[in-house]
């Protein structure tokens, strides 16, 4: 599944030094390049009544923007993405300060079947979309954390090869417990996968190469 790349609209000052098509103007950030693929079952999900799990990562960004949505890759089923509910994400700075507390997706959170295979067996990767956001980021380190509180076969979908974009130390996995959500869990174990998400919404974002890097 490869990127297209469209016209991106930047200011006078930015015409002056790229002439170059670019990506669309609402990404401002993306951790992946080439495409997007399956890997490593590291689950998302689960009821916190026993075992419960969230996948986080990590992103900056230069100047202040405003996200006005936010795009990941699953590795799921039919039966968990055709469900609006149970989907909760949240935000936070680097140093723990939460931008966003753990919220329902809702209606906002749109799945589309990419047709591209999980690793499993009947599963697919889906892309998923939560929009209508209007949050205000000055510069600064954030990560996006997710999860199903209804299902535990939910698996994030990776980057064959990571954007110039990609901060470490990158993905990782929460483990809640009945008494922390998983997305407030400090119960943090890193992984080498990149998973492959994106952020856009409104504010100056200067590319050197297409829709990779600053």
């Amino acid at each position: 599944m490869l990127k297209s790349p469209q016209c991106l609209k930047f200011s006078a000052i930015a015409l002056l030094g790229f002439t170059a098509p670019f990506a669309s103007a609402d990404q401002l950030f993306t951790n992946w390049s080439t495409a997007v693929v399956a890997g490593p079952g590291y689950t998302a999900g689960g009821g916190c009544s026993a075992s419960c799990f969230a996948i986080s990562d990590n992103f900056s960004n230069p100047g202040s923007w405003v996200v006005t949505d936010i795009t990941f890759y699953v590795d799921s089923y039919s039966f968990a993405t055709g469900n609006p509910s149970g989907w909760r994400y949240a935000l936070f700075t680097a140093a723990g300060t939460q931008i966003v507390a753990p919220t329902d997706a809702g209606n906002s959170l749109v799945f589309t079947d990419t047709g591209t295979p999980g690793s499993f067996g009947g599963d697919e990767i889906y892309k998923g979309v939560i929009s209508g956001l209007n949050i205000t980021l000055p510069p600064d380190e954030y990560w996006f954390r997710f999860t199903n509180t209804q299902s535990s076969a939910v698996y994030p979908a990776y980057a064959s090869s990571p954007s110039s974009q990609t901060l470490s130390p990158g993905f990782v996995q929460l483990t809640g417990s009945p008494t922390v959500e998983a997305l407030l869990s400090t119960d943090v174990t890193q992984r080498t996968e990149n998973w492959a998400f994106e952020v856009g919404g409104i504010g100056d974002r200067i590319f050197a190469n297409g829709f990779e890097g600053p």
